[in-house]
């Protein structure tokens, strides 16, 4: 994404400790600023996914955890540019999980999975009630960002000591190992099922379709 364009404009994003905040985006003047962060948000969390499915049959795999990593990085770079407050503090949160997992302080087990895709689920559900405001879909409204109880599941597990690791996993019914580590309960079932998309979710119509107010409110 170019970076020499100034950021929307909007109130500074406060630190990661806030509860709530509120920022009005411009999408007059800035649609296509945001429609270019959408579409790479989007393909970056297609990316988190397929890599989670790399886990399930390399548990630990470097590789894509850094790759993990990286993707919430960026998110997370993108969405102070453009002073997505709340966005910024749930990226920041799973950047810093990721890290940790980065330098083997923290295993990445069930927990760590599953907080990873409700991550994705959370910040795809807020992009695309941007997306569907930015195309007018929808008439421009506060949009609720409840990323908080989600902030709160990642600092826990931050905090408290790694469990112990399990011994092999037993699948239901079948007597047979899960492989996958600490029984991991819903990538597997949400992805392997079919192949990933070319696109991680529909986009709203690009062009003529464009909202007729010019401000869309994004409440934490």
């Amino acid at each position: 994404m170019e970076q020499a364009k100034p950021p929307v404009s909007g109130p500074g994003i406060p630190g990661p400790e806030a509860e709530a905040d509120s920022t009005e985006l411009n999408i007059e003047g800035d649609d296509d600023l945001l429609r270019e962060f959408l579409d790479e948000s989007y393909d970056h969390l297609q990316k988190i996914e397929l890599e989670i499915l790399a886990l399930e049959n390399q548990a630990g795999n470097p590789d894509s955890i850094h790759s993990i990593f990286r993707a919430f990085h960026t998110l997370k770079g993108g969405s102070a540019w453009l002073h997505l407050a709340p966005l910024n503090r749930l990226a920041h949160e799973l950047e810093s999980l990721l890290d940790l997992a980065r330098q083997q302080k923290l295993t990445v087990d069930s927990r760590i999975i599953n907080l990873i895709l409700d991550g994705c689920d959370t910040i795809r559900q807020f992009l695309e009630r941007i997306e569907s405001q930015l195309s007018g879909n929808e008439p421009p409204a506060p949009i609720r960002a409840p990323f908080q109880a989600l902030i709160d599941r990642i600092r826990a597990v931050k905090q408290a000591p790694a469990p112990e690791s399990p011994g092999p996993k037993t699948g239901p019914g079948n007597g047979k190992a899960t492989g996958a580590p600490g029984g991991l309960r819903r990538s597997t079932d949400r992805l392997a099922q079919e192949p990933p998309p070319a696109a991680p979710t529909p986009r709203a119509a690009h062009g003529d379709n464009r909202a007729a107010a010019g401000l869309i409110k994004i409440d934490g």
